[in-house]
């Protein structure tokens, strides 16, 4: 249980992968850390409320951030709002570093 923006109380719910998922979603996870320089700004950071947010946006239905708090137990709606409406983190150095993996990956063919 955790309480509302409020005070009233609601139910947070876990969900369990199928079986098999859960090297998928470490993969994964793996992947996006490879993501974590754009989002530290001199002492801070918001690399956490970024991971969130991803895990946020794969397992809620609705994707708001008070749905992704209840599926994603440790993540605060609040922290989650703040990280895309006021934290400051390169969105081009997020761009520029899918960029670079996607040439990695696929490289160029002629």
């Amino acid at each position: 249980m955790k309480r509302g923006l409020h005070g009233s109380i609601k139910k947070t719910r876990r969900l369990r992968p199928r079986s098999g998922c859960w090297p998928i979603g470490q993969r994964f996870m793996d992947f996006c850390s490879r993501f974590t320089s754009p989002f530290r700004q001199g002492t801070r950071t918001v690399e956490t409320a970024a991971q969130l947010y991803v895990r946020g946006l794969l397992q809620a239905e609705t994707k708001n951030m008070e749905r992704m708090e209840e599926v994603i137990p440790e993540a605060d709606h609040q922290a989650l709002q703040h990280l895309l409406s006021e934290s400051a983190w390169s969105e081009r150095a997020v761009l520029d570093q899918v960029a670079q993996e996607a040439n990695r990956l696929l490289g160029t063919r002629r």
